[in-house]
């Protein structure tokens, strides 16, 4: 997570910690990471892309929030990058998100997710969009 902030904040990207409650989370070293957003208060339609940074616990938790699900399904539909963490596998799932090439696994690539925020993956757009 601190790689992702800092590699963001140094291309002038501003980041948005959005959480499940605004009290923020507990990370699984026990720190406390604050939130800007509620996931229920700031859907992803407002930022550029997203990364689902989720522990194992995180990620099954939110399987179950419909306003997580929400969340990454419109991400997702509109074509925006998603960067995540392996745990966050199971939430794009469920949520019905298919890996392109503008999924991008933060474990080793996040300066693959800033370098796509400018733009979209235009080629989803025949999975989320009915036919004409």
């Amino acid at each position: 997570m601190a790689d992702l902030q800092t590699s963001a904040k140094a291309a002038g990207v501003t980041v948005k910690i959005i959480a499940p409650k605004l009290g923020g989370v507990v990370l699984a070293d026990g720190s406390h990471l604050a939130a800007d957003e509620k996931i229920d208060g700031a859907p992803s339609v407002l930022f550029d892309g997203v990364a689902l940074v989720l522990s194992e616990d995180g990620a099954k938790l939110l399987t179950g929030e419909k306003a997580a699900l929400d969340f990454v399904s419109d991400a997702y539909a509109h074509c925006k990058a998603i960067g995540h963490t392996k745990e966050a596998l199971a939430l794009l799932d469920k949520a019905g998100a298919q890996q392109d090439a503008f999924f991008v696994g933060l474990e080793k690539r996040v300066d693959d997710l800033i370098s796509k925020l400018s733009t979209r993956e235009w080629a989803r757009e025949v999975k989320v969009k009915l036919p004409v």
